[in-house]
């Protein structure tokens, strides 16, 4: 058995069983009509021979009633002879034995070339034995005929007379024997037609076997996987693309169902890859207008807010500076009031000019949104510049006791602007340390292809929730640890990476399963590139 058919071969079975079907009935059809042609053939036949018997008969009776000729009436032979001088007219003797003659000849002739085949009624044996006996009697009347005054003598009349009395007596016989051989054909023929007639029921029912079959395979390998696939077309046409036409025939239907399946699957992830690139764009179009925001605000109300701030600052340090100058004229005594009251304003003197600072770092982090897009970008050597912001962030007081290796070539070259991705190197890198507690591990990976370059800081710290995630490049978004966060570095560095036409992806696995901050840059400047195009056309 294949494990494989095709349409075709299956096509060319159930034509197989198609011709098997017409061949079996056209066979007994037909051979009900050659056994029907043939026995009416061989009737026919046999009932020729018939009127060729009756003329031998008659005239074998006409020859012995010119031996008895009716006008003498029912007298003796001696009356007969006494009124004529012959008893027989032997020219009407002669004429009538001719007669019989040519009678006999075309008796014979009939039954030589009789084409009856069928020996239940072809057997002949006993007309050609009657057939030699009238030859011999002819010719023994034929040698009487010869002798002179025969017909003179009454003996030999008699016997001429008893030698066609007896021919007739057998050839009376004749016609019983020929309906006794057509009864037993009768009979034979009847068991013959219940024969065929078992065989063509036979036939018949095989037939009829073959038909259900062919009708049951027909279905199962045509109707129903036809069927199956429409059904299953409407259903992914109607939008349920979970659907999944199944066909076990193993053929060209099968393939093509597995094709559908198959470009289901392939539209189905098409479409999701679709929904994500959509929910991603949609958050960064909400993150570039919030930023775009944010830049607006900022040449608004920078200025505004760093001048009074400056102010502050500045008179706070220039209290400062006069009451530690009081302070000092007073010549004030251990545990004096007035020296504790002291101290506790310029406490709160610092704490002015430290928020005050704060408040101006806030508003230099706003203008640098309105200044984005306006470097330039040159070839940079990524691994220094990296190198460069380890060996400077190392050596502060709260991340001594962190690890942070790089790992990747000892140059990667890249057309950023240094000034920029450095800012975005060190925010990754000094968020990564936040986030890890002493002994933490902090890595940098660096690695690249013929188009893009990676810089990519993983730790193992506190890690994101997914709703950290999904508002992680968000302004003014933070989730620092000591709460002095602005929630300006993570959207300024994605502002500064999609500037530079490449991606920037945060990925963590839940809380306290660390982080994992990817940059993807373009390797060569496509503006320059095309300028550098432009310039040689």
């Amino acid at each position: 058995m294949l494990t494989r058919w095709t349409l075709r071969s299956r096509q060319y079975i159930c034509i197989t069983l198609m011709l098997v079907i017409v061949v079996l009935l056209s066979v007994s059809g037909l051979q009900g009509v050659f056994k029907y042609r043939r026995l009416t053939k061989n009737i026919r036949a046999r009932a020729g021979e018939f009127p060729e018997m009756l003329k031998v008969e008659r005239s074998i009776s006409k020859l012995r009633n010119t031996l008895h000729p009716s006008d003498y009436g029912v007298g003796t032979f001696h009356e007969h002879t006494a009124n004529s001088n012959s008893y027989v007219d032997e020219r009407t003797f002669n004429d009538r034995l001719h007669e019989l003659e040519m009678a006999v000849d075309k008796y014979d002739n009939e039954i030589q070339n009789s084409s009856v085949n069928d020996p239940r009624i072809g057997e002949n044996d006993k007309e050609v034995e009657f057939i030699k006996q009238i030859r011999a009697t002819i010719m023994t009347i034929s040698q009487y005929r010869n002798v002179q005054n025969l017909f003179d003598a009454e003996a030999s009349v008699q016997n001429i007379d008893q030698s066609l009395e007896k021919l007739q007596g057998q050839l009376d016989r004749l016609p019983s024997m020929m309906s006794e051989r057509m009864n037993n054909f009768a009979e034979a023929a009847r068991t013959d037609y219940h024969t065929w007639i078992f065989l063509n029921s036979i036939f018949a029912a095989f037939g009829f076997a073959l038909i259900t079959v062919l009708l049951w395979k027909f279905n199962s390998w045509f109707l129903r996987p036809v069927s199956t696939l429409v059904e299953g077309s409407r259903k992914v046409a109607s939008g349920d693309f979970t659907h999944r036409i199944v066909l076990n025939t193993q053929d060209e239907l099968a393939e093509l169902a597995a094709a559908m399946n198959d470009m289901t699957t392939h539209f189905c992830e098409i479409r999701d890859t679709l929904d994500r690139k959509v929910r991603e764009r949609t958050n960064e179009v909400v993150r570039n207008e919030q930023l775009a925001s944010v830049g607006f605000l900022a040449a608004g109300v920078a200025h505004e807010i760093n001048n009074p701030m400056a102010t502050i600052a500045w008179s706070a340090e220039s209290l400062e500076s006069r009451l530690i100058d009081w302070v000092r004229e007073q010549d004030f005594q251990e545990g004096d009031p007035k020296l504790e009251e002291a101290d506790v304003i310029l406490k709160y003197m610092r704490r002015i000019q430290d928020e005050a600072f704060r408040v101006k770092g806030i508003t230099d982090g706003l203008l640098d949104f309105s200044r984005l897009g306006t470097s330039t970008r040159v070839d940079t050597d990524l691994r220094e510049l990296v190198d460069g912001i380890i060996d400077m962030v190392k050596h502060l007081g709260k991340y001594r006791a962190r690890k942070l290796t790089v790992h990747g070539p000892s140059t990667l070259q890249a057309s950023v602007c240094t000034q920029s991705i450095k800012q975005v190197a060190l925010n990754l890198i000094t968020n990564a340390l936040d986030s890890v507690d002493e002994g933490g591990q902090v890595d940098v990976f660096l690695d690249s292809n013929d188009k893009e370059v990676m810089l990519k800081v993983v730790d193992n710290g506190c890690g994101m929730s997914p709703e950290v995630l999904h508002h992680i490049f968000e302004p003014f978004f933070t989730q620092k640890r000591d709460g002095q966060g602005t929630g300006l570095g993570l959207a300024i560095a994605h502002r500064i990476v999609a500037d530079h036409s490449g991606t920037l992806l945060a990925r963590s696995h839940g809380q306290d399963l660390g982080a994992e901050f990817c940059v993807t840059l373009p390797r060569y400047d496509h503006a320059k590139d095309q300028d550098k195009r432009r310039q040689a056309s």
